[in-house]
């Protein structure tokens, strides 16, 4: 867990929780669960490489979603 001084966040800070995961790994996904379940945070972000990305949205998509961040 980070934690970082931010006045515009409830109690004056922001927390970010940073979780390594095996993308085939059935335990790395209860783990995610859990830490999910557990902090109910507000924003969840997920590092993925290129192959990964378009195995689960086309490229042209990528850049019109306003939610989606991406580098490709």
């Amino acid at each position: 867990m980070l934690e970082a001084p931010n006045p515009a966040a409830p109690g004056g800070k922001t927390l970010v929780y940073l979780l390594g995961m095996s993308h085939v790994s059935r335990r790395s996904c209860r783990d995610i669960e859990a830490l999910i379940g557990a902090v109910r945070p507000d924003i969840v972000a997920v590092e993925l490489c290129k192959d990964r990305v378009s195995g689960l949205i086309r490229v042209d998509q990528v850049r019109r979603c306003s939610w989606w961040h991406s580098s490709i």
